[in-house]
């Protein structure tokens, strides 16, 4: 019989067919690198409603129970959800930090790119190392996550957040190392990319919608005590760059 109130990977580990199950659905829990979720609590994260969650509960129990073999695709959620402004500006923070992994992405793909773009290089991880690590990290992790400490979602992230700072340093020592910085900056702005799109299309609406409106009063003025603009920065780097390469 299958036990909702285990976690998905004991689940995944006992029952290897609903990991296939949740990933036909897009859900990969199998690559997760905690599965400390409840197997309850999954399809909930991942902004599925009360309907949906019974009947995909139901058929992965008739899964494990032999009844059916299909491995069924549900509809996909259509998420309609209007953001409150913390959860606004912190994907909007997201966009900034996707710009200069994308343009990490082009300067790698140019030969002989470390020599004739090391300034830029260097600006970057510092970029990567005071606004996406200590700010915006910073500010989810001091701020935000702090209303969900019993939310098992939450460890994967607090994982993935040391993996950036972790990988950020990496890129700081291997300087003059133009491979090894050029290997780095492909892994580094692969999890970000992979991070960035978990938070925006799985966490931050399942938080958004958790939040009382005297919770996200307060987040909003603890947000404002400590945000900060670095628009001018970055529009500077962006400009000065697309001046540089593209003569605009």
């Amino acid at each position: 019989m299958l036990n909702f109130d285990k976690s998905i990977k004991d689940v995944i580990i006992e029952y290897p067919i609903i990991g296939d199950f949740l990933l036909a659905n897009d859900i990969d829990c199998a690559n997760c690198s905690l599965g400390s979720c409840l197997l309850k609590d999954v399809l909930e994260i991942h902004n599925y409603d009360e309907k949906m969650q019974q009947e995909m509960n139901e058929y992965m129990a008739q899964l494990v129970n032999g009844e059916v073999e299909e491995l069924k695709i549900f509809a996909p959620q259509e998420t309609k959800q209007e953001y409150s402004r913390i959860i606004k500006r912190l994907m909007d923070e997201h966009q900034k930090i996707l710009e200069m992994v994308y343009i990490a992405e082009y300067i790698t793909r140019q030969e002989d790119y470390y020599s004739k773009y090391r300034e830029e290089i260097d600006e970057m991880i510092v970029f990567f190392k005071e606004y996406a690590d200590e700010f915006h990290h910073g500010k989810e992790e001091d701020v935000l996550f702090k209303y969900f400490e019993k939310i098992e979602i939450l460890e994967v992230m607090y994982q993935e957040h040391e993996l950036s700072r972790s990988m950020r340093t990496q890129l700081i020592e291997a300087t003059g190392n133009d491979l090894k910085i050029k290997a780095l900056l492909a892994e580094y702005g692969t999890m970000l990319k992979d991070h960035i799109n978990k938070e925006d299309t799985i966490l931050f609406p399942y938080l958004d919608r958790k939040l009382t409106s005297e919770q996200l009063e307060a987040i909003d003025k603890e947000l404002d005590k400590v945000d900060y603009t670095i628009e001018s920065d970055l529009e500077r780097f962006v400009r000065e760059f697309n001046k540089k390469e593209f003569n605009m």
